[in-house]
């Protein structure tokens, strides 16, 4: 090996088996010459050991570099050489014995990977080591820099997100506010609007009620509006449970609650078999009463309105499940605008609503790790639908 071996301990990595070596023929001379001319010019230190240790050969272009000459330590005994350096010396013992080590370690800010193998003679029995070095301070300091720079990456993303999430806290919080300190004053207007119909009803005529009942009616539509603020704010804050439950109970009494929307209405509801999941009911009631009631909703005009819901086989832990109608649909070209906040593909005088009843679902399934997509056409129908987990199999009794 090289004498500055002995400064600093390095450590010792792998190993591996390796059988006996038979000696190969005696090369002609002038392949001899090219063999030194090859070593000497190669970027590395190349050193032979007798049986007892003693060095032979000690050669490489990467001698200079550490301020060595050729075949100084000729003669010395590599114990005594590398006295202070145990586990080097270990690994020599360990290559007498049919093995081949790969070692690895520093030396005065020097990073070396070195490779000790046994020699056989024409019998068979142990004549010597021999061991290769390469100085690999370049790939050493680069690992290193990645390593700096996967931290310096990892610290700023855990700074942003922290950042992100203070941000998406402060918002939530500014919308609730906002949203309670809203909805009384609109409450004052609803009230003191009845109050003044009672009152005042017969007094005006049909321009002046008319105008009252718009005023009436756009108080209670901002009142929905800020109703679903809350429950879209609220969606983030709200702890969420892991539970089995029955998507089919759900379904039911989500279609049983719409029954007082379907008055005079001809709807033919189909449900196929659902089955069990995992997660927060009071959420997913949330998703499956906002779907249905934008089915119920998007199928007026419809005789009949046909309404399916429905799922599929479960794939890699989790269940499919749609809600298919036969009403307005919508353009495939706006699908982007279609589980965004306020976002509406219809105009509010066609279909009442807030536009946010989808963000709502798609920001629930996605807290369950699920996912939510659509598929429609105008005049043909639509199809919404989501995953989420499906409960785990129970094991077989042994």
């Amino acid at each position: 090996m090289m004498a500055e071996e002995a400064e600093k301990p390095g450590r010792q990595e792998a190993s591996a088996e390796t059988p006996g070596r038979m000696p190969g023929p005696e090369l002609p001379d002038s392949q001899l010459e090219l063999l030194r001319l090859a070593v000497q010019h190669a970027p590395l230190i190349l050193s032979v050991y007798d049986k007892e240790f003693r060095f032979r050969l000690l050669m490489g272009g990467a001698l200079g570099e550490r301020g060595m000459k050729e075949n100084q330590l000729v003669g010395l005994d590599a114990r005594e050489v590398l006295k202070d350096n145990p586990e080097l010396l270990a690994s020599l013992e360990k290559a007498k014995q049919g093995h081949t080590h790969r070692w690895l370690g520093e030396r005065t800010g020097v990073y070396l990977e070195a490779y000790v193998s046994p020699i056989f003679d024409g019998k068979g029995e142990f004549n010597g080591l021999v061991s290769m070095a390469l100085n690999v301070t370049d790939r050493v300091k680069a690992q290193a820099e990645v390593l700096r720079l996967n931290a310096e990456l990892e610290a700023k993303i855990k700074e942003r997100t922290g950042e992100l999430e203070e941000a998406i806290h402060e918002l939530e919080a500014f919308s609730y506010s906002v949203s309670h300190d809203l909805r009384a004053p609109l409450r004052h207007i609803g009230g003191f609007l009845e109050l003044l119909l009672k009152k005042s009803a017969a007094s005006l005529d049909d321009q002046g009620r008319r105008y009252l009942g718009i005023i009436s009616d756009s108080a209670k539509r901002m009142d929905s509006l800020i109703t679903d603020l809350l429950s879209f704010s609220r969606v983030n804050r709200q702890e969420r449970l892991s539970l089995r439950f029955s998507m089919a109970e759900l379904t039911a009494q989500v279609i049983h609650d719409l029954d007082p929307d379907l008055q005079g209405r001809e709807v033919e509801w189909t449900v196929g078999e659902l089955p069990d999941a995992v997660g927060d009911l009071s959420m997913i009631r949330q998703v499956m009463a906002n779907l249905l009631a934008n089915a119920v909703k998007f199928t007026l005009g419809r005789q009949p309105a046909r309404i399916e819901i429905g799922a599929l086989a479960e794939d890699e832990g989790k269940n499919t499940y749609f809600v298919r109608d036969n009403g307005a649909g919508f353009e495939m070209k706006y699908y982007e605008k279609l589980f965004g906040i306020f976002q509406r593909l219809h105009g509010a005088a066609e279909f009442e609503g807030t536009g946010i009843g989808l963000a709502n679902v798609r920001r629930i399934v996605h807290r369950h790790g699920g996912t939510v997509w659509a598929e429609g056409a105008v005049g043909r129908g639509a199809t919404f639908s989501f995953t989420l987990p499906a409960p785990p199999v129970p094991k077989p009794a042994p």
